[in-house]
């Protein structure tokens, strides 16, 4: 009896450990022990790294909203990017210096080590020249046309066509990886693009869904464009650091795991681009199934209790009526020996 209950404890603990390690890796994308690492405050050692890297620099392109705008009442940048980089350097208690660059400058600067930090969506060429820390925000890749072209249905329907783009963003990457080379026409902003667009210059423009979306509310563009139900791409954006940066790296992914646990990250992407109700139904189904296991295991560990409790307690009775027999039988045997002696 003992050794089934052994067994079975040490079964429910390591299932009980492997849903909890399940529901931290959807919730986090990470394993129990690194949730238990990440959890830990800063190491003496870590506090040492960002000492020596002082104030960090952060450059991108954050004169678009809502990733970023400038707004000359307040003097100030507000969006997305800024809410994210503000929130980071409160984590990791050390100051960042936000720089306004254009897109391909930003990445440029990157890549030499003159900022340290920089938001973008990986890929595979980019990670030859950059190292990515863990994802930030969702961020999907759209196409943006005249509501009067019937000519572009599709992502296809872009080859040969002359499409605005700005420099250096990943929508040319993942195109070129579906074999789509449009005619591209490049910019410093995707404000730009639209403006080629309104002039008739260009046929369709591709760049951030949130952008685009954001610059459909001008009165000037209201009806006139529309955006295609077809994604160029649905990924999400990491921070991307020089090579040189590694020892910086873990910190920043420790900083970014805090500001998902305390929530603060899923509130600053609803705050400016709402939140993705599709992902969050999947992982709040993924959860609720983790769950529903876990309630079924604790349904199943108290029926096995239960039965093994009345199978020894019935093999107990059984051994002790056996006993009482035996004992009986020995007594009558007494009884009749001592009959016969008298």
């Amino acid at each position: 009896m003992r050794r089934d209950f052994i067994f079975v404890i040490i079964a429910f603990l390591a299932i009980c450990i492997f849903l909890v390690n399940e529901t931290t890796k959807v919730t986090y994308n990470l394993n129990i022990v690194e949730y238990i690492e990440m959890s830990r405050d800063y190491t003496p050692k870590e506090r040492n790294v960002l000492k020596k890297y002082g104030t960090l620099i952060y450059g991108g392109n954050i004169t678009e909203p809502p990733l970023g705008k400038y707004y000359e009442d307040t003097e100030q940048y507000l969006g997305l990017v800024t809410d994210l980089i503000y929130s980071l350097a409160i984590e990791l208690g050390t100051d960042i210096v936000v720089r306004p660059m254009v897109w391909n400058e930003a990445l440029e600067s990157l890549k030499t080590g003159e900022i340290d930090l920089c938001d973008l969506t990986p890929s595979p060429n980019r990670g030859i020249h950059y190292i990515f820390s863990d994802q930030v925000y969702d961020l999907n890749g759209a196409i943006l046309i005249d509501s009067e072209r019937k000519d572009i249905k599709g992502i296809k329907d872009l080859n040969g066509m002359k499409v605005g783009v700005q420099r250096g963003d990943y929508v040319i990457e993942s195109l070129t990886a579906q074999g789509i080379n449009p005619d591209y026409r490049y910019t410093d902003n995707l404000t730009n693009s639209i403006e080629l667009l309104y002039n008739g210059e260009l046929d369709a423009i591709t760049g951030d869904e949130p952008v685009i979306k954001y610059h459909l509310n001008d009165a000037r563009y209201l009806n006139k464009y529309i955006i295609l139900p077809e994604k160029v791409y649905e990924s999400y954006v990491v921070l991307g650091m020089p090579k040189d940066n590694h020892d910086l790296l873990p910190i920043v992914n420790k900083a970014i795991f805090r500001m998902k646990k305390s929530g603060i990250l899923y509130k600053i992407q609803g705050k400016w681009l709402g939140n993705d109700s599709s992902k969050s139904e999947k992982r709040s189904e993924k959860i609720f199934s983790i769950k529903f296991a876990a309630l079924l295991l604790f349904f199943f560990v108290i029926i096995y209790f239960i039965y093994a409790w009345n199978r020894n307690l019935k093999i107990l009775i059984d051994e002790r009526t056996s006993m009482l027999k035996t004992t009986t039988d020995q007594l009558e045997t007494i009884l009749d020996n001592i009959k016969s002696t008298i």
